[in-house]
């Protein structure tokens, strides 16, 4: 660059199957201007999806930042060291409940008092990660008790019925809704431990979960 010149760089990272198709990316956006393109359309596909589903920016960043702690595990995110101690079963234990194990999976405690807000969240979460293609399990175990316990579970439903996402009711990489009074507790306990995130109604919505650093001891 001469004294006083200016320069434009282009930096992409790709991802290939060949060396021969990453040279071939490397030729179609080294042009300034299809670098600029493809910025432009990334963000077009990136508001039509968010109109899509009814959700903000800030929305998206969180859920890519939950996404985050799903897929690399992040300790904070995760049930308690004694509970992990405490669970005795494997993988075979989630398939009474229709759950493979296969994918990861995101567990939300409802508990008694709570509203549904942070489901509701999950909900859309979950479709977010779907339409980019981040299979997930969420599981939603209602612990309400008492007479209160099947109103709640049809709230849940309704939720996840209104979403849209009925179809993706118990099926891998979908949703599952589950009854705390029905499981035994080393379900409960293996539901925990298998969890990337693990989540509950009292601790507010996702913003405050990501904030969170340490494991809750409030959660059993």
């Amino acid at each position: 660059i001469v004294p006083g010149g200016s320069a434009q760089l282009t930096f992409a990272t790709g991802v290939a199957e060949s060396r021969e198709q990453a040279l071939h990316l490397a030729d179609r956006y080294r042009d300034p201007e299809a670098a600029a393109r493809a910025f432009a359309m990334a963000w077009t596909q990136c508001q039509v999806e968010l109109r899509h589903l009814n959700i903000s920016a800030a929305d998206a960043q969180r859920f890519q930042r939950l996404a985050a702690a799903v897929l690399y595990m992040d300790g904070a995110k995760r049930a308690r060291p004694e509970v992990l101690e405490r669970n005795v079963k494997g993988q075979p234990g989630l398939w009474a409940y229709g759950i493979s194990g296969d994918e990861p999976i995101v567990v939300v405690q409802v508990e008694a008092g709570d509203d549904l807000s942070l489901v509701r969240e999950l909900i859309q979460a979950h479709q977010y990660w779907r339409l980019k293609r981040l299979a997930v399990d969420l599981v939603i175990v209602n612990e309400h008790a008492g007479g209160y316990l099947q109103g709640v579970q049809d709230q849940i439903l309704g939720l996840v019925r209104s979403s849209g996402s009925s179809a993706w009711l118990n099926q891998r990489g979908g949703i599952f809704t589950l009854r705390a009074d029905m499981l035994p507790a080393d379900d409960l306990a293996l539901l925990q431990t298998v969890a990337r995130v693990l989540l509950s109604t009292r601790r507010g919505g996702v913003g405050q979960h990501l904030r969170r650093r340490a494991p809750d001891p409030a959660v059993p």
